[in-house]
């Protein structure tokens, strides 16, 4: 059993290498690479554990996954910069992080409530206020596209 959650870390990792070069490379297609990037993380729980320990404690990050923490930070930067009005990007990279973290906020309902430490509740409590301000704003009403 811990050698196939092993293999599984590993085969996701590797993949999650090659849809982040892939999304550097071609911005427009971030639309569909940065979702799926996300929840290649969510189904390694003690990489995420790791990453969402250094970006909201402060915590040390390994270099190894020094990469993905820069993903999910560099998304949670875009999320709010557009809560402050200050993203203007081409080729929906916008949508893209709330699109992103809507699916994390998905993929929470799944967890038990009494986990409260549980490490998808942690991610979904440092980005569900600029979530809301983005999704239930009447003033300018979110579009996919």
């Amino acid at each position: 059993m811990l050698f196939k959650l092993i293999l599984c870390d590993n085969n996701c990792e590797k993949l999650f290498e090659l849809l982040d070069s892939f999304g550097e490379s071609n911005r427009r297609k971030v639309q569909y690479v940065w979702p799926l990037q996300m929840m290649l993380l969510v189904l390694c729980p003690i990489i995420l554990e790791e990453l969402v320990y250094a970006l909201e404690k402060g915590g040390p990050c390994s270099a190894e996954h020094l990469r993905k923490r820069n993903f999910v930070d560099a998304l949670k930067r875009q999320l709010h910069a557009q809560v402050l009005g200050k993203q203007h990007s081409a080729g929906g990279t916008e949508s893209a992080a709330v699109v992103t973290f809507v699916k994390i906020c998905k993929a929470a309902t799944y967890i038990n409530n009494k986990d409260s430490n549980n490490v998808l509740f942690v991610m979904v409590q440092s980005v569900i206020g600029d979530l809301k301000q983005i999704l239930f704003n009447p003033s300018k009403p979110f579009s996919r596209g």
